[in-house]
C-alpha cells in the first residue's frame, strides 16, 4: 500500500508523512530562529518567551531535555 493509498484511507497519515518530511528543514529554521530572536531580544528585551519555547521545542526534536 502506497502512502497515496493511506492517506485517502485516513487523511491524517497523509499529514503525518508530510510533517515528518518536512522536519528537519523545520528544525533548522528553528535553530535559524532562535538566533534572530535572541538578538533581537538583546536589542529589545522582547522575545524571551519566544526563544524559550523554541529551544524547548528543539530540545524534544532532538531528544534532549529543555535547558
Amino acid at each position: 500500500m502506497s502512502i497515496a493509498e493511506i492517506g485517502r484511507l485516513w487523511p491524517e497519515y497523509e499529514a503525518n508523512a508530510r510533517l515528518i518530511a518536512a522536519a528537519p528543514d523545520l528544525l533548522e529554521a528553528a535553530k535559524a530562529a532562535v538566533l534572530v530572536l535572541q538578538a533581537a531580544n538583546r536589542i529589545t528585551g522582547k522575545g524571551a518567551n519566544a526563544v524559550a519555547a523554541l529551544c524547548a521545542a528543539i530540545a524534544k526534536a532532538e531528544g534532549k531535555e529543555a535547558a
